[in-house]
């Protein structure tokens, strides 16, 4: 029996699986950027007597460019570096940088952002296709361009990795911001890479160089259990990997995701929805945009097409009640559940790190 370790928030949990049982083992890309070739690309910033950084994304791996970036100018003797960063981790940039520098909360002016850094991270994302700073910026500056871009979406099913009209009216929006970009690209072990550009090109360079490493083609299945990996811990972070792997699983099929979500809902729109304030279908045809609200549009949707079930630290009531998904405690208890629905011989597609990989059906040689 094959013993398997999968990603959960700050840990890892075993996956004691039958080898007749295991359809495939699907793990992230290992490119991994040198200490000297992160410090040797960050050395290259343009810098004009001080340092303005904007943090646009919540994750680790986007606080520990912050701090590689903040070494880097201080290494050049500029001293004079202020920070801004959304509201929802002030408090976490603050205790990483303590007293070096001023960490303030991200202004509600976009062009407060002329002539600064951008740092964010590029990702699949269902509703654009890919993540990164350009929809970042339409996402907190864009206010009635971001409902425009909801409604231009290719589809009501998640397509993450498909280019579409929402990301046409996002790299629009970002040709407003005078600004230098640094977009990480993330690999299983750390930086795969690091593209430094103004921010429409540094998002195409960057989601070439994603395409390029984490597109994986795998043999379609009726069930999976997939790991979030242990980025930011919310439940709006984990669908993302659930939409990633999709493709690969046949309609009715059961697909398990594994997230702690130790810090919650991670939108207004989720929250909103277990606190019983708005319906699912409301993300249909909306009269504004929500926060995260695609998220609701797609479990409704894909619940209608396939059995989705959360390991994670959330509520059950939550989970069942206003989610519609299946909840368990262990992922033990979530293979013991595809098995005694689809018989004891069923093969199971299992995903280290969904957040990193895209997958697709492989095709019949």
């Amino acid at each position: 029996m094959p013993e398997i370790w999968l990603k959960y928030g700050s840990t890892e949990v075993v996956l004691d699986i039958r080898a007749e049982n295991l359809l495939d083992y699907v793990v992230e890309d290992e490119q991994r950027m040198s200490e000297e070739e992160i410090n040797a690309k960050l050395d290259t910033v343009s810098l004009n007597g001080s340092a303005h950084i904007a943090v646009l994304d919540h994750s680790l791996q986007v606080a520990k460019l912050s701090l590689l970036l903040v070494e880097s100018i201080k290494r050049r003797g500029i001293q004079h570096i202020s920070l801004d960063v959304p509201s929802q981790i002030v408090n976490m940039y603050r205790s990483i940088f303590q007293d070096n520098i001023h960490v303030g909360k991200l202004s509600s002016d976009i062009t407060t952002l002329n002539n600064a850094i951008l740092l964010s991270k590029t990702t699949f994302d269902p509703l654009f296709g890919y993540c990164g700073t350009p929809t970042y910026l339409l996402r907190y500056f864009g206010n009635g361009v971001m409902l425009d871009a909801y409604k231009a979406r290719n589809d009501d099913l998640p397509k993450p990795g498909v280019v579409g009209n929402a990301l046409s009216i996002a790299h629009k929006f970002a040709e407003k911001v005078d600004a230098i970009s640094i977009e990480a690209v993330m690999g299983g072990h750390g930086f795969a890479d690091i593209i430094i550009n103004k921010p429409v090109q540094s998002h195409k360079e960057a989601i070439a160089k994603l395409e390029s490493m984490s597109k994986v083609e795998t043999e379609r299945g009726k069930a999976a259990i997939i790991s979030s990996g242990n980025g930011y811990s919310t439940l709006s972070y984990a669908l993302n990997s659930l939409w990633n792997c999709l493709d690969v699983v046949r309609e009715d099929g059961s697909v398990t995701l594994l997230a702690e979500c130790r810090d919650g809902f991670g939108s207004q729109a989720l929250q909103m929805l277990v606190e019983g304030k708005i319906r699912m279908e409301s993300a249909y045809k909306p009269a504004e945009y929500i926060d995260g609200l695609e998220n609701l549009l797609y479990l409704s949707e894909v619940g209608k097409k396939y059995n989705i079930s959360l390991v994670s630290a959330l509520p059950d009531y939550y989970v069942k009640g206003r989610l519609g998904l299946k909840a368990f405690r262990r992922t033990k208890d979530s293979l013991h559940n595809i098995l005694n629905a689809y018989g004891t011989k069923q093969k199971v597609l299992v995903v280290s790190d969904a957040s990193k990989v895209l997958l697709k059906p492989k095709v019949p040689n």
